[in-house]
């Protein structure tokens, strides 16, 4: 601006997308989840997306991006689990994803940024992805629908 009060932004391109496409070049939201836990137990839910409350999931031919808000309130109406998102690389190694975290929003955990990047199991067809992750004591397995 004439005052110096002026701003601009720099953009670059960084995947194509349908050029040399993935099994899981598109946009997927999260359908499901379920955990199986090593004593046998099973818990699943079924997940509808709404404005306050989604996972979604757009993946380029190699960068994925992904967007999760669960929005939960305290008395007082305050966000306690404030949305967050992830601009990250991806590659198939055998049965598995690895995800390389580029950029974040502020709020991801100390965890997730120390690490970097995380490695899953996932399989895709047509229509759905799915992804597992190990923890003490079972597997977190999350679905999703290809959307358009």
């Amino acid at each position: 601006g004439k005052n110096g009060n002026g701003w601009y932004e720099i953009w670059e391109k960084v995947d194509d997308i349908g050029e040399s496409p993935s099994p899981l070049t598109g946009k997927f939201e999260r359908v499901s989840r379920m955990i199986k836990r090593n004593n046998g137990s099973i818990d699943s839910l079924a997940i509808e997306s709404n404005e306050n409350n989604h996972n979604i999931w757009y993946f380029g031919d190699n960068k994925l991006v992904r967007v999760f808000n669960d929005q939960r309130l305290d008395s007082l109406g305050n966000e306690l689990n404030p949305g967050v998102a992830f601009f990250s690389s991806y590659e198939f190694v055998n049965d598995s994803i690895q995800e390389n975290f580029i950029s974040y929003t502020s709020n991801i955990s100390k965890y997730q940024k120390e690490r970097g990047g995380r490695k899953f199991k996932a399989s895709v067809d047509k229509e759905f992805f799915q992804f597992t992750l190990s923890f003490d004591g079972g597997e977190y397995t999350q679905y999703f629908k290809k959307i358009n």
